[in-house]
């Protein structure tokens, strides 16, 4: 076929492609979107210009002939609906990324950059960042993210020091203060009796507290109290961006690694999103690299950077006890060093601070709690028969299986582990290894990243599990420890086709970083305790009817994991992966890579129906076999039984999933407004299935002998569309439903 012909071909399939999304996207602005592509690719044949570029970009969309095969797998309008909207984004970041590479945008973006001063450079970062983390808060905002996890707590201690000037909560957990942050009725509160009378002190040391105080001699209520804050706190994530990039500058990673480092620590998990939550974590770490940064690169000369240091380094212990694992090593490993070589001066500015905070914090335990055992911090004033027992649950009854699994936790659950969400930091591994291999080179980074792995190891053996927070909270303080190695892993690897993926694995750490912006429930998926749930809400809302990921993922919440195949495939695949990013390997690049992963992406997002399927509830059904009831959105309220209360005129969809084949579905509707009339609308899948108008306090009975359904594998579903509006108002009358199967 020649040149002419094979063109011709190929814009024939783009706009049959086009075509089809045309169709099918129905009535409305979103349909001028594959009209005005058509439009793009054929102007350029009628003026007889060159179209070979516009031709390349928009191949992508040719995907609108796979809509005939979703059509085969159709489950309802608006689940086909959404899924040709996913088909049709899909496509659009395919041509986009297309059209960047031929354009040449990221290499041209990154020589301007490059080619600003660097007071310029770390402005931009600053700024960008900032402007980001803002976008994030009023995104966690506007979608109704309160307060979740520990952040109360450190709001109660704030508010105790801006309103009492002191750090005794009792005020705030038992004469209601939290009230003017947090609209509940009760919180429980996260501290121990002190010494004193009506004296609680907060689990939690009032580091981060204080740099959120000034915000309580304001009066401002949520949830502008809550956006504010947020954008307050990721300036401490744009100050840290900016120490990542001088970081890399001095560790000669040249402009553009040190660039593309800060990017992937910064804008992913678990970074981006502790800078924008009330947790100590991000500016700890600051802290730290901080001090670090001082010590490596500025305390050789003659200034006071040591003594700096030192204050970076010891006020730490002011935001969490766990940070004294980093405190005391490095304090001690540069002291050391510097005795050894007798520059006497540096070790002792460097002791000066971290003493004297050290002496504070004593100090404050002691007026607290009469003890000087930074344990007291958790559990109070112990006896010495309380304190043997703690120690010997901690050093002899936990089981090592729970030590192990709670590691694991923190890498690999579904729910909470960091490496499926950011699977980056994966190479920290192969990376740490090749640094072990090469000790001469990569001794002082080996070394100074031991208080890291102590620090998990420490909170692994204690078993600790984070709550309601962000993936990856106990790694976050040495997410820097795995970006070093994740570079050394880049600088010494042979293995060409894992040094790509060391460029491509951040993307996909930023597409969860949108989605979860867009989605923040997603982010607050607990392993403790409490939790038996294993599937995560990320994955379970990626999946399909024919895909179930979270069944295929690994999970080490606290129960019986042992016949948990998912962990032991997972772990296999691990170890394997982890040996092939040792191998050396100078494969070359294959050209239909990046139409696999189309296809890949398309038959996981777009091919298959997705109900929702989050939220169940179990009632009884035929037979007394069990059923499960989805409904989205949540309706106002649910009573005992099969039991509803709804407010419109809000659509509802319900979807019941049942073991057996229904008989009969019968649904009993009350208007609970004593003046207005209630129009109700019920719809089967796509088929109208009621329509009744119910007077004020009226009730009447919906029955469908033999509904049609939709079968997978050995389940069964109903899904009815539900909305209720007045019939002669502007009011919202509420109404309740209740179910009844056979």
């Amino acid at each position: 076929m020649g040149g002419s012909a094979r063109s011709l071909a190929v814009d024939a399939l783009i706009l049959a492609g086009l075509a089809v999304f045309f169709i099918f996207l129905g009535p409305g602005p979103l349909r001028l979107v594959p009209a005005l592509l058509a439009l793009a690719l054929i102007l350029p044949r009628l003026l007889r210009r060159p179209g070979v570029l516009c031709r390349r970009c928009l191949l992508p969309f040719a995907a609108g002939l796979l809509a005939l095969l979703m059509r085969r797998f159709y489950w309802d309008g608006i689940d086909f609906s959404l899924r040709l909207r996913s088909l049709l984004l899909l496509a659009a970041v395919f041509s986009l990324a297309i059209l960047a590479r031929e354009r040449r945008w990221p290499q041209r973006s990154l020589r301007r950059f490059n080619s600003l001063a660097l007071k310029k450079r770390l402005l931009a970062i600053f700024i960008v960042a900032e402007l980001l983390f803002v976008l994030a808060a009023a995104m966690l905002t506007r979608r109704g993210v309160a307060l979740v996890g520990d952040e109360p707590h450190y709001l109660a201690i704030s508010q105790s020091l801006a309103r009492d000037g002191d750090l005794n909560v009792f005020n705030q957990y038992f004469r209601e203060g939290f009230k003017e942050f947090l609209n509940v009725e009760r919180l429980a509160a996260h501290g121990t009796w002190g010494k004193g009378y009506k004296r609680i002190y907060s689990y939690h040391l009032p580091g981060l507290s204080l740099t959120v105080a000034p915000f309580f001699f304001l009066k401002l209520s949520p949830p502008l109290l809550y956006f504010l804050l947020r954008a307050w706190l990721g300036l401490f994530g744009a100050l840290l961006a900016v120490l990542v990039y001088l970081f890399g500058l001095r560790l000669g990673l040249g402009r553009s690694h040190a660039l593309f480092a800060t990017l992937a620590f910064t804008l992913t998990a678990p970074v981006f999103f502790f800078s924008v939550h009330i947790f100590p974590e991000v500016q700890a770490m600051l802290l730290l690299l901080g001090a670090l940064y001082l010590l490596f690169f500025k305390a050789e000369g003659k200034g006071l950077h040591a003594l700096w240091a030192g204050l970076l380094l010891g006020s730490t212990i002011f935001w969490g006890v766990k940070y004294a694992l980093f405190i005391y090593p490095i304090t001690l490993g540069f002291c050391a060093y510097w005795l050894w070589h007798k520059r006497y001066r540096q070790a002792l500015l460097l002791l000066v601070f971290p003493l004297l905070f050290q002496a504070l914090f004593f100090y404050y335990l002691y007026a607290a709690y009469g003890s000087f055992s930074p344990n007291a911090v958790y559990y109070g004033m112990l006896n010495p028969e309380q304190s043997q027992a703690f120690y010997d649950t901690l050093l002899r009854k936990i089981p090592l299986q729970a030590r192990w699994e709670t590691l694991l936790d923190y890498f690999f659950d579904q729910r909470d582990g960091l490496l499926l969400y950011n699977p980056f930091y994966f190479l920290a591994f192969p990376g740490w290894l090749l640094a072990l291999r090469n000790f001469k080179r990569y001794r002082l980074h080996l070394l100074v990243s031991l208080p890291a792995w102590l620090f998990v190891l420490n909170h692994a053996f204690s078993t600790i599990r984070a709550g309601y927070c962000p993936q990856g909270r106990y790694l976050a303080p040495i997410t820097w420890a795995l970006l070093l190695f994740a570079l050394v892993y880049y600088r010494e690897s042979r293995n060409r086709f894992f040094r790509r993926a060391f460029l491509v694995l951040p993307l996909y750490a930023l597409f969860v970083t949108a989605y979860q912006v867009a989605q923040p429930l997603t982010l607050y998926q607990p392993t403790t305790h409490d939790s038996l749930v294993r599937q995560g809400l990320l994955f379970q809302q990626w999946s399909s009817s024919r895909i179930n990921l979270p069944d295929a993922l690994p999970s080490f919440i606290k129960i019986d994991n042992q016949g948990y195949w998912p962990n032991i495939i997972f772990l296999a695949i691990f170890l394997l992966l982890l040996f092939l990013a040792l191998v050396p390997w100078r494969g070359k690049r294959r050209a239909g890579l990046p139409w696999l992963l189309f296809l890949c992406l398309f038959s996981l997002c777009c091919l298959f129906p997705r109900p929702d399927l989050t939220d169940p509830q179990r009632i009884p059904g035929p037979r007394g076999l069990p059923c499960q009831v989805h409904i989205q959105p949540q309706p106002e309220a649910d009573t005992a039984g099969a039991a509803w209360d709804f407010k419109g005129p809000h659509r509802s969809r319900m979807l019941i999933e049942t073991l057996v084949p229904l008989k009969e579905i019968e649904m009993t509707v009350q208007n609970r407004s004593a003046t207005l009339a209630l129009d109700l609308n019920a719809v089967l899948f796509d088929l109208p299935a009621a329509r009744r108008r119910l007077p004020a306090g009226g009730r009447d009975h919906l029955r469908w002998l033999q509904p049609a359904y939709r079968r997978i594998r050995a389940r069964y579903y109903y899904q009815f569309t539900l909305r209720g509006t007045a019939a002669a108002a502007s009011a919202w009358p509420g109404w309740s439903l209740r179910l009844g199967l056979r």
